[in-house]
């Protein structure tokens, strides 16, 4: 369950439009101004006055001396432009003189080409005379006054004084904004004439002011998502307490109890915001909240409310459960006292459980919802579709011990094989895994029957039992996948082995874990540390605070925070985040199958160019050959087909191991590894926090400070999606998911 989906707050609005006194947005100027100089204009113009000051709407700058310099400026809405009568570089806007580079085409020895000017020949393929390209430059006028790139800010560069040392008044920035269209509001001053008159002063004591923000648009203010809000406790959502380390859920499970009749949460929906304006008065557009889309599942009544909000009741007692799109209350069994030897294992086919005592060993507790334990786990067995919150600790023996150890040295074994350069060790661990030999799929070409007098084997899919022809027999300790040389992997003890361990689809929070096998489809919530562990979480781990993690094997597929990492004793701890790369490995078990099946097909064929084949092939065998070259033509168009997919799959996969750190708050002892995918990295025992995070571009591991530590709302919302997308959890007798 995620009660998340909720948010017990609605988030704050968007903050308010930019003061006169903050910095202008980045880029302003642009990074590719380049203010002109007077030795730039050489060849170019003779200026009348200062270049590098600006100069007013229908001065003359100076008197042209390159016409072709100025070819372009013939447009009458450019800045600047030439008086054909006077030969003139005129100005139509206030602004100040830019240099900009510009190329010259030219055949070799033109003597256009600017003397000195750099020259770079290029040598065309058709034989024709050899084209020079001059590097040059021409002017253009950069104006004083600009609008930021959302149009709710105008900024300016500010001096005292024109080209012909004039000063420069208000006055003339404010035609300038006239000229631009500048109306931020009805019947108000373009400008801040307090602002101007701040930066007119400060010009002429210090120089020119660039970034000066004179006037302000309103910007828009977005709407507010949806939000449910939780009628039966006031903090429904488990937060951890950071300085003390501890889930605080204010006395209250994230999943509470309900009787009929009683009020359980009202849905508030999305606030649409309201429209800004810009400095030209145009409408900038607001984004809306976004929906929440939940209906009411069984034991749950929902009635619209004034304002559009929704009001959710039970109708039946039980446990409250919001989770795939919906608000429900699944029957709740209580189990008063331990759940041990007397009682037996213990199922729960529809439902969820509460045991207010502990889970002893040797017993199985199947749930097909959620488990709620007041006490502790200990060396047992439990299993649930839903969430598990455990008050107390999880506590296990013999059975761990041993899982641990075994993935400890199958981790080992992994670190080895990277370390020999294994085929995919570059692209952080995806290498090839073997599996199912023929992988279903709408674009597979199929496998018709052999035709008479040809071998099956050319068009039937390899064996993972049978190498392709030519290919040495794997030896005893290579397994399929592993580049040969390499050491075996001892793949780790899964939990169907074993006696003990947890299995969950949602989310595991406990109080602390020692030699624990835990596996959850969701994150795995542990404050106060775990020991000598194995934990897979589809999501995040977090042991922020005081949590510390030794000797244990954490594997996350979200991201991993914790306080502390390693012992003095420098117990071997491993940190690892692998996101699930199920749909990439069947990619390229598909890639690889088919590459077999079109060695074997064209091993049965003479080599050569398709016709060429045909026509020396007998005409009796042609329509064999032919059905072969056909099916060897769809199994190429599908392997490339899946050289796109792979690629993009890969792409996806370094995405979510950037975005999934390992962070240790505290502090970092010897013996602890960090891995991403299939490439480990040595932590660096550190009395400070520091940030593990993935660099696709780099292929690498980069060490950072820790972050600030925020206040984490343990499950975080999921995609709204419709009520006709809510999963049919099937008859009450079936069984939970393993």
């Amino acid at each position: 369950m995620t009660d998340s989906a909720s948010r017990s707050e609605q988030p704050a609005a968007s903050p308010t439009a930019t003061p006169a006194s903050a910095p202008p947005p980045s880029g302003y100027p642009p990074a590719s101004w380049r203010p002109v100089q007077p030795a730039d204009l050489a060849g170019l113009l003779q200026p009348y006055g200062d270049p590098t000051r600006p100069v007013r709407p229908g001065d003359a700058v100076g008197r042209v001396l390159d016409g072709t310099a100025f070819a372009a400026l013939g447009d009458t809405r450019a800045p600047l432009g030439i008086d054909l009568v006077t030969g003139e570089l005129m100005a139509r806007e206030l602004g100040v003189l830019e240099r900009v580079e510009r190329v010259v085409a030219a055949a070799s020895g033109n003597p256009a080409a600017a003397p000195g000017a750099p020259v770079t020949t290029v040598t065309t393929v058709t034989p024709v005379t050899p084209v020079t390209t001059v590097t040059t430059h021409t002017l253009t006028l950069r104006p004083l006054l600009s609008a930021s790139p959302d149009g709710l800010a105008v900024l300016a560069d500010v001096h005292a004084t024109d080209h012909r040392n004039r000063p420069l008044g208000p006055d003339a920035y404010l035609a300038a904004a006239t000229r631009l269209g500048i109306s931020p509001a009805p019947d108000a001053p373009p400008l801040d004439a307090a602002a101007l008159q701040v930066a007119l002063h400060d010009a002429a004591r210090l120089g020119p002011r660039t970034g000066v923000v004179l006037a302000h648009g309103t910007p828009p203010v977005h709407g507010g998502d949806a939000w449910l809000e939780f009628l039966v406790t006031t903090d429904a959502t488990c937060v951890l307490e950071q300085d003390e380390g501890r889930v605080v859920c204010s006395d209250r499970w994230p999943h509470f109890t309900v009787a009929p009749g009683e009020p359980v949460a009202r849905l508030h929906p999305p606030t649409p915001g309201t429209p800004g304006v810009d400095v030209f008065g145009a409408h900038v557009a607001q984004r809306p909240g976004a929906p929440l889309r939940l209906a009411p599942g069984p034991g749950i009544r929902g009635q619209d409310e004034d304002g559009d909000s929704v009001l959710f009741a039970a109708t039946a007692p039980g446990l409250v459960d919001v989770t795939h799109g919906a608000v429900a209350v699944t029957p709740l069994r209580v189990i008063d006292g331990d759940v041990d030897l007397t009682t037996g294992d213990v199922s729960v086919p529809d439902g969820s459980a509460y045991v207010r005592g502990s889970v002893r060993s040797g017993v199985t507790l199947t749930v097909r919802h959620h488990v709620l334990v007041e006490d502790a786990v200990e060396n047992a067995r439990v299993r649930c579709g839903g969430d598990l919150m455990v008050r107390g600790g999880i506590v296990m023996g013999r059975a761990g011990r041993e899982a641990v150890g075994s993935v400890t040295d199958a981790v080992d074994a992994m670190d080895a094989v990277d370390a020999t350069g294994a085929a995919g060790a570059s692209t952080a661990g995806l290498t090839d895994k073997p599996g199912p030999a023929n992988l279903p799929g709408p674009t597979a070409p199929t496998v018709p029957p052999p035709p008479p007098g040809m071998r099956a084997s050319a068009v039937a899919p390899a064996s993972p039992s049978r190498p392709a022809p030519g290919a040495a027999p794997p030896t005893p300790d290579q397994r399929p996948g592993t580049p040969s040389g390499a050491p075996s992997v001892t793949p780790a003890v899964p939990l169907s082995v074993v006696d003990a361990g947890i299995e969950a689809g949602g989310n595991v929070v406990s109080a602390h874990a020692a030699f624990a096998l835990v596996t959850a489809g969701g994150d795995v919530v542990i404050p106060s540390g775990v020991t000598g562990s194995r934990i897979t979480a589809g999501g995040r781990f977090l042991a922020p605070g005081r949590g510390v993690v030794i000797g244990s094997v954490i594997r996350a597929g979200g991201g991993i925070d914790i306080g502390e990492a390693g012992s003095v004793a420098e117990v071997p701890t491993r940190l690892m985040v692998q996101p699930d790369t199920t749909h990439l490995n069947a990619l390229l078990r598909e890639r690889d199958e088919l590459a077999d099946r079109m060695a074997r097909i064209s091993a049965e064929l003479p080599p050569g160019p398709d016709v060429a084949v045909l026509l020396q092939t007998p005409e009796e065998d042609r329509t064999l050959v032919e059905a072969l070259m056909h099916m060897r033509s769809q199994l190429d168009a599908r392997q490339r087909e899946l050289g796109g997919e792979i690629a993009l799959g890969r792409k996806r996969h370094h995405a979510d191991l950037a975005t999934s750190p390992i962070i240790i708050r505290r502090r970092t002892h010897g013996g602890v590894r960090v891995q991403f995918g299939g490439r480990g990295h040595d932590a660096i025992p550190a009395d400070t926090g520091v940030q593990y995070v993935w660099r696709p571009a780099a292929h690498r591991v980069a060490v950072e400070a820790a972050p600030a530590m925020p206040t984490e709302r343990l499950f975080p919302p999921l995609p709204a999606r419709d009520a006709a997308d809510i999963p049919n959890d099937g008859p009450a007798d079936a069984a939970p998911p393993a």
